[in-house]
């Protein structure tokens, strides 16, 4: 994905998808779980991305 184009004429791109795409990619993985997990997942404020990357992936 193209992200922009830089005054020397190069450019930067993402091979991730940009802004809300992202979201709804993350948004889709979370359902899934979700209900995979009866509607909870052992998560809260104050859980680490690591375990919250964890709880995903399992």
């Amino acid at each position: 994905m193209l992200k922009k184009i830089r005054e020397d004429n190069k450019i930067d791109v993402s091979l991730r998808k940009i802004g809300y795409g992202r979201i709804e990619d993350a948004k889709e993985k979370i359902i899934t779980h979700l209900k995979a997990k009866g509607g909870s997942l052992p998560l809260n404020d104050d859980s680490s991305p690591e375990k919250i990357k964890k709880s995903i992936t399992d």
